[in-house]
């Protein structure tokens, strides 16, 4: 079992950080030279995380290509769905229960299933046209303790990222309450690592579950690899991929908020449970590594996708 925290939020030229302006500026002055020195670019990717990039390559007259790192679902809500529909849309940031059903998706989306940046509750203004008010209440606190708890009322075998630098342990009030109380007890049940490279640990046969906070690398990882999933979203398209995980793959389930909107070790401890459990959805992950490493394979759809991708960004060329 392993759980990776953390997303970076959108960033545009006018509110990135320092860093983000001079990445923005060498991109210009690496345009302008390589165009001097005969070798154009044809064409410029970049994701929704780097904006900017589009403006450079406005100024460059150039091509550019959006690389979209979440789902097509999360996709949907963000452009035409959220332009039309978005009276329907807030109306669910208002009431938890009530349900979103648009065309084209099939699916009923609550607002804690929706990307948290498009709801009124949004403080990312600059995204989507949302009010400033901030809240992440479509998703649940995390506290690094219920991943302490839950691994040890499961008293299952598991491995846990735990990334965080030891300063990263302590409160502002310099207390160490995040801090695991328990290391050397979870450490003769399970190992905890700084890092460890996510696709090798899902490749290993013996994986039970996967633990994640939903990010899209980590969904379809967990998807190529055939392991069901705990689903512990935070926020951004997070929450939207647990909906995918557990109604529409059927792989995995979310886990549940208390009355106080704290997820609890209990709560987690039954999750894992459940999942390494079921038979139903471990032939549902197999089902989906199987359909996925065909659409990747040569001929498969994602294989041919992309090389019309290419053929058209590069006037002709193909896959090498």
């Amino acid at each position: 079992m392993a759980t990776m925290m953390g997303l970076s939020p959108m960033t545009s030229k006018s509110t990135c950080p320092s860093s983000g302006v001079a990445a923005y500026k060498r991109l210009r002055i690496l345009s302008y030279l390589v165009a001097k020195a005969g070798y154009p670019y044809t064409c410029i990717l970049y994701t929704i995380l780097l904006p900017w990039v589009a403006e450079v390559a406005s100024e460059f007259h150039l091509p550019t290509a959006l690389v979209w790192i979440q789902p097509a679902t999360v996709l949907t809500y963000s452009t035409i769905t959220f332009n039309v529909y978005k009276d329907l849309i807030r109306n669910s940031d208002n009431d938890p229960s009530y349900a979103v059903e648009l065309p084209g998706i099939p699916l009923q989306m609550k607002c804690r299933d929706l990307p948290s940046f498009i709801l009124a509750s949004s403080p990312y203004s600059f995204a989507l046209p949302c009010s400033k008010n901030s809240s992440r209440r479509n998703s649940g606190k995390f506290k690094w303790t219920t991943l302490q708890k839950g691994c040890w009322a499961s008293c299952r075998p598991f491995l846990w990222c735990d990334y965080r630098k030891p300063k990263q342990t302590e409160s502002k009030e310099g207390t160490e309450e995040e801090k695991l109380s328990c290391r050397e007890e979870l450490e003769k049940i399970g190992m905890i690592v700084p890092w460890c490279s996510q696709v090798e640990v899902l490749s290993n046969p013996s994986m039970g579950c996967f633990v994640t906070h939903c990010g899209w690398n980590s969904s379809l990882e967990s998807l190529v690899s055939g392991v069901p999933v705990v689903a512990f979203p935070q926020w951004s398209d997070q929450c939207t991929n647990a909906k995918l995980i557990e109604d529409t793959w059927k792989t995995g389930v979310r886990v549940e908020l208390n009355e106080e909107g704290v997820v609890v070790g209990e709560e987690l401890k039954r999750c894992m449970d459940l999942v390494i459990g079921s038979e139903e959805m471990r032939r549902n992950a197999k089902k989906w590594k199987d359909l996925a490493r065909e659409a990747v394979s040569e001929g498969g759809s994602s294989d041919n996708n992309l090389k019309v991708f290419m053929h058209e960004i590069g006037e002709g060329s193909s896959l090498t």
